[in-house]
């Protein structure tokens, strides 16, 4: 047999709560009593039988029962949103394909640019370099478009130059780029 708790509403609960707090010793309940005044008379002996007693107001039982599953992270109104990328500027700290660059300490994945590594990054680090080796990168989804400190468009060179591929969310530019790096037969278009 399962066990677990269900659980009563946080109305029902307050109810019973109300109703157990408010309950006098004959169960009857504070607003059905007579005023102050009247329940002076009402003490003093009389014929009539004592009222009947009210029934109890007892807690709903607890069911025992399997708790549900925790829902997932993106299914909760509760959750707590990402934040959105925001634009990084600083110099260039590193290289690792001809897609991904360390920016001002950051990590950052070109937009439309499938990456190659050597020998492709390390001409690419020596155009950075003779270009200011700076670089603006403003967010586009989770990745980014950037551009030289003289505002030369980073992955448009990498792809012009055959050092990389448009992926499949590139932009027209970077599929027009690709397709001169390939009819010009440059870098990974060589045959």
């Amino acid at each position: 047999m399962r066990n677990a708790i269900r659980f009563v509403s946080l109305a029902t609960a307050a109810a019973l709560a109300i109703a157990a707090t408010t309950a006098s010793a004959d169960g009857t309940f504070f607003k059905n009593r007579r005023p102050a005044d009247a329940t002076a008379a009402a003490a003093q002996p009389t014929a009539q039988p004592p009222p009947a007693p009210q029934p109890q107001h007892a807690p709903a039982p607890v069911e025992q029962t399997e708790p549900a599953p925790a829902p997932e992270p993106d299914q909760t109104a509760q959750s707590t949103p990402q934040p959105e990328p925001q634009r990084v500027s600083g110099r260039i700290d590193g290289v690792v394909t001809t897609s991904t660059f360390v920016v001002a300490g950051q990590q950052l994945e070109l937009m439309g640019v499938a990456g190659e590594p050597s020998p492709y990054v390390e001409a690419l680090k020596g155009w950075l370099a003779q270009n200011g080796n700076e670089m603006r990168c403003d967010p586009s989804g989770a990745k980014y478009r950037c551009f030289t400190s003289k505002g030369v468009d980073v992955g448009g060179v990498v792809i012009f130059n055959g050092a990389g591929k448009a992926d499949a969310d590139a932009p027209p530019e970077y599929q027009n780029a690709q397709a001169q790096a390939r009819a010009q037969h440059k870098g990974v278009w060589r045959q």
